[in-house]
């Protein structure tokens, strides 16, 4: 959770749930063809953030298949 850096613990909350929801999302539709837009769409973020929050956050960027 130290990774999400924001000051109000319910606004830390959600963007976990955020994040693990798009993982769990790619984890769940691996062979469908989904970009990162896809992705920011359903977390309701900015594809660049969501990208560089995620990549903090897990550690590894989104797997994005092709």
């Amino acid at each position: 959770m130290d990774q999400v850096d924001v000051l109000k613990p319910a606004t830390k909350k959600n963007y976990i749930e955020d994040y693990i929801f798009v993982k769990d999302y790619l984890d769940s539709c691996y062979p469908a063809d989904i970009t990162l837009d896809d992705m920011s769409a359903i977390a309701n973020l900015n594809s660049a953030y969501l990208l560089r929050k995620f990549r903090k956050f897990f550690r590894l960027p989104p797997a994005i298949p092709h």
